[in-house]
């Protein structure tokens, strides 16, 4: 049987995460406070136990009616949750009452087991979501797939923007760009030298990045191999970026315009919705007020102005509303023809 949730309207208040969050943090001001009171109590491990009640039961079993219940998010995220709150009761007890958290650690290995075994599921029902979508561009289906995987819009866009740069950066590089019949393509990159832009700073961060390492290993070596991984990634999100701009060029088509800016920039718009497009020149400022750069590099060469509002989506899923979009494509005379 599935269950299906009707929303009438927005989630009250308290059902919010950040309430959630606020609840957590809550109980663990009041169960510090009580903890610096156990030394002085005659029967201290029954105050342990209260804590611990507290932190591992009350939390986990806030956050499923606020959150699971209240805002449908799956019932599997709970043992996360309980896990997380096993490790906090531990954080706030006192070592000499650890005895009393110990009796629950035999919960640890099989709640870890059905976290994973629930992942795999879920990864096995994205793949074939993203085998079995109707959609050409690989974004927008490991997008449509990791929402009915996962459920859940956020985790769904950081998952499905991840694993995007790193196809991009890793597995795209024999991919031409899929343009419709009858469409016409617009890049972004050309222009800017963004392939020449990615090489350079590519090349500063690999000479960098072993004397970097060795310095800050004098300090700390954690801090070393942090500054190492975020070097590499940094890499990885460059060469994914750059080719993910070359595969996702904007299109027109069937009356919409389909402005895609790589991974970071996502709108579809009508037409007809199109107020005005407009050249800016270079001593022209860019207009403040429900105005979206979306260019790769510097300022905007055109201007789309449209009729109402619109919701452009970017990196992570984060959205922004706006009557105004700069872009810079590399052939801004047929980009403007075929608007007009």
């Amino acid at each position: 049987m599935t269950r299906t949730r009707v929303l009438t309207g927005a989630a009250p208040a308290f059902q919010h995460p950040l309430a959630f969050l606020l609840s957590a943090a809550t109980i663990y001001a009041i169960e510090f406070a009580v903890v610096r009171r156990i030394p002085e109590l005659a029967d201290g491990a029954a105050m342990a136990w209260a804590v611990i009640a507290d932190l591992v039961l009350l939390v986990p079993l806030l956050y499923y009616l606020m959150l699971v219940r209240g805002r449908g998010w799956p019932v599997f995220t709970v043992v996360p949750v309980f896990l997380l709150s096993l490790a906090g009761a531990g954080w706030v007890l006192p070592d000499d009452h650890h005895g009393a958290l110990r009796t629950l650690e035999w919960l640890i290995i099989p709640a870890e087991l059905f976290v994973v075994g629930v992942i795999v599921l879920k990864a096995r029902r994205l793949a074939r979501g993203l085998n079995e979508s109707s959609r050409s561009d690989f974004f927008d289906r490991i997008r449509e797939s990791a929402q009915q995987a996962l459920g859940m819009k956020v985790p769904a866009e950081v998952l499905a923007f991840e694993t995007a740069i790193f196809y991009y950066a890793f597995f795209s590089w024999r991919t031409t760009p899929q343009i419709p019949a009858g469409a016409a393509s617009f890049s972004h990159h050309r222009k800017v030298l963004y392939g020449t832009v990615c090489a350079g700073l590519s090349l500063a961060v690999l000479v960098e990045v072993v004397p970097v390492h060795l310095l800050l290993d004098l300090w700390s070596p954690v801090a070393a191999w942090i500054a190492t991984a975020l070097s590499l990634y940094s890499l990885i999100w460059l060469c994914g970026d750059y080719r993910a701009l070359v595969l996702r060029p904007t299109l027109i088509a069937d009356g919409v315009l389909r402005l895609r800016v790589g991974l970071r920039w996502n709108a579809d718009i009508p037409l007809t919705a199109i107020r005005r497009v407009r050249k800016l020149a270079a001593r022209d400022p860019e207009p403040s007020q429900g105005y979206l750069s979306a260019t790769v590099l510097g300022r905007a060469g055109t201007i789309i102005e449209i009729e109402q509002p619109i919701t452009v989506r970017g990196v992570y899923g984060l959205r922004q509303k706006v009557d105004k979009i700069g872009v810079t494509v590399d052939d801004e005379a047929a980009f403007e023809q075929a608007l007009s």
